[in-house]
């Protein structure tokens, strides 16, 4: 089957100019590169290994991108906040409507950039009494943001993205 010669080639969707030694064979249905001496043939399954390797990369960088979320310790709190680093306790109920609103707001919130240095700490209002008392929480749904070992916030049933995000940026700003 002959090989036709493009100057315009369809990759993942989008136009883009191609060399002129590129070529399309019909028949087998992926991208050709002519050499000098010889002809290569890059088979469908390298641009799945590299497409691959591109999504799985990206789910790293998502990750490295994000803020720690994780269950409350008093070693790990006063190891974070003695280091300087910002802190928000989320005080939260399984049963609490108002926590149940928050949740979704506080993990996107967690995931974006600007609050990767941000620690998250869960703390369950039934079963931590001596903590709760500590920092001087009555109610679930309540957030306390720390910058380094000063207390910088406070927010009691807020369930506004923007009342929430801010809590948060005070921890960095």
């Amino acid at each position: 089957m002959p090989m036709v010669a493009f100057n315009v080639l369809a990759i993942s969707g989008s136009l883009r100019a191609a060399p002129t030694n590129t070529t399309i064979n019909p028949a087998l249905d992926c991208l050709t590169h002519v050499r000098p001496s010889h002809l290569t043939l890059r088979k469908p399954i390298m641009h799945f290994a590299k497409n691959a390797l591109v999504i799985t990369l990206a789910a790293f960088m998502s990750l490295a991108m994000a803020g720690e979320i994780k269950p409350f310790s008093q070693v790990g709190f006063d190891a974070l906040t003695a280091a300087g680093k910002p802190v928000v306790l989320d005080i939260s109920a399984t049963w609490c409507p108002t926590c149940k609103a928050q949740k979704p707001i506080i993990d996107s919130l967690m995931k974006q950039p600007a609050y990767k240095d941000v620690t998250l700490m869960a703390i369950d209002f039934d079963t931590n009494k001596p903590t709760l008392k500590k920092f001087k929480v009555s109610m679930q749904s309540t957030l306390v943001a720390f910058k380094g070992t000063q207390e910088v916030g406070r927010s009691v049933g807020d369930t506004s993205p923007d009342g929430l995000e801010a809590l948060i940026k005070k921890t960095i700003n």
